[in-house]
Parts: structure tokens; C-alpha cells; sequence
């Protein structure tokens, strides 16, 4: 009986009895988070690439005219769908971007003007120079279902835009090529090089 009430007192060894019990819980929770984040960056790349694809195609289909604002938006909806993301299987899902024909901020194919630093939305025909499109969805999860999360948040943003040309002046004379004195060789009787003729 005395050695029982000693074995009971005895407190040599729970720490590593502690330790043994709560490790194997805890590797497999963080071995669960780290593939949940690992398939959710996965999915954020997957539906990056299809929108960097899509505003690529659309700004690809700006001609600074508001009659081609529908054939931007086609290529870029068109340019998205052979792009897919995998959410929850093996099986790809599209992003497909709706055509925003009204041109909401919030849609997922914006036209608009880009300056450098920020994107403004505009029909203005004469002034887009970028196509917008955004696309935001959930991926389900495994582990994190444990701890309550059934889904987390994967969006997407990508702007392309189409360099307008300068356009001159309607009074200014616009000669794009430049010779040197002698650019059509040694010299003739006319001096160095040849005589250049330019018909308009």
C-alpha cells in the first residue's frame, strides 16, 4: 500500500507524458493549415494568371474608339476561361468574368483610364487606355472545416493598358526620318551625298 501511495505522488515523467499527448494533435493541425494556405495560394495564383490573361486580350482590343469597347470586353471574358482554377478537386473551374456593359466599378471587365499610378472608369472613347477585370470566389477547406472555417476568400485584380498614340496637332508637319549630309553615299557633283526627294 505504500508503495501505491508513492507511485501515486511520483510526478517524474509528465512533462514528457504532457508533451507526448499534445504533439501529435498539434502536427497534425499545423500540417492541416499549411496545405489549406499552400492550396489557397495555389488557387490565388491560378486565378491571377486567367485575369492577367483577360485585361491583357482586352486592353490588346482598345483602338480609342468607343465602338470597339464590346470586342475589348469579349477578348478579355474570352481570354479568362481557358485560364481555370482548381477549388476543391481535380476538376478545373473557369473564371468567368461578366461583360459589365455598363461599365460599374465593381464589375469584372472595367474600362477605364490608367495614368501611371491609379485607374479611373470611363466610356470616354477618346481617353481608355486599360481594361480593369476582377474576379474574387471562395476555395473550400479541409482542415481549417475543424476549427469552423467551411471556405476561405481567394480575389483577384489585373489592369493591362494600351499606350494612345500621340496625336499631332492638325497644322503640324510630321516627318519621322532623319538623314545624315551623306547618307546616300560619296560625293557627286552635287556635293556630299545625293539629293533626296520626299512626295507627300
Amino acid at each position: 500500500m505504500l508503495r501505491l501511495r508513492r507511485w501515486l505522488r511520483d510526478e517524474t515523467g509528465n512533462v514528457l507524458l504532457f508533451t507526448t499527448v499534445l504533439v501529435v494533435p498539434l502536427m497534425i493541425i499545423f500540417a492541416g493549415l499549411a496545405m489549406d494556405l499552400a492550396y489557397l495560394g495555389s488557387t490565388d495564383n491560378e486565378v491571377q494568371r486567367s485575369l492577367d490573361a483577360a485585361a491583357l486580350a482586352g486592353a490588346g482590343q482598345l483602338r480609342f474608339d468607343s465602338s470597339v469597347f464590346p470586342a475589348a470586353r469579349t477578348w478579355a471574358q474570352n481570354y479568362a476561361l481557358p485560364n481555370p482554377y482548381r477549388a476543391g478537386g481535380a476538376t478545373p473551374l473557369p473564371v468567368t468574368l461578366g461583360l459589365n456593359t455598363a461599365n460599374a466599378p465593381t464589375g469584372d471587365i472595367v474600362l477605364g483610364v490608367w495614368n501611371g499610378t491609379s485607374f479611373t472608369p470611363s466610356l470616354d472613347g477618346t481617353v481608355v487606355n486599360a481594361v480593369l477585370c476582377q474576379y474574387q470566389t471562395t476555395v473550400p477547406t479541409s482542415f481549417l472545416r475543424l476549427l469552423g472555417f467551411t471556405s476561405l476568400p481567394v480575389a483577384g485584380q489585373a489592369i493591362a493598358w494600351a499606350t494612345q498614340p500621340v496625336t499631332p496637332p492638325p497644322t503640324a508637319c510630321v516627318f519621322p526620318i532623319a538623314l545624315s549630309s551623306c547618307f546616300f553615299g560619296g560625293s557627286t557633283s552635287a556635293g556630299c551625298g545625293s539629293t533626296v526627294t520626299f512626295i507627300s
